[in-house]
């Protein structure tokens, strides 16, 4: 009885931490186009993953953001 309590603590415990949640953040930019009154959004697939991914994504967002004069906003 002991065993097959121990065994399924282990196996919630497993399906516990592999199912746990990711960290993502999803970035997008608003600008004005040449000759337009009207703002463009553009909204940019989100990354998961390790900290250093993320603002690795962040950045380039931002890079192609600033050369068309952009707004950046993250949602984390």
């Amino acid at each position: 009885m002991k065993r097959i309590l121990l065994t399924l603590a282990i196996c919630a415990t497993v399906l516990t931490l592999a199912t746990s949640c990711k960290k993502c953040v999803k970035c997008s930019y608003t600008f004005t186009p040449y000759g337009s009154t009207v703002d463009s959004t553009v909204t940019v697939a989100q990354e998961c993953g390790r900290k250093e991914d993320r603002t690795a994504y962040e950045n380039t967002v931002r890079a192609d953001a600033a050369l068309v004069g952009g707004v950046v906003t993250c949602d984390n």
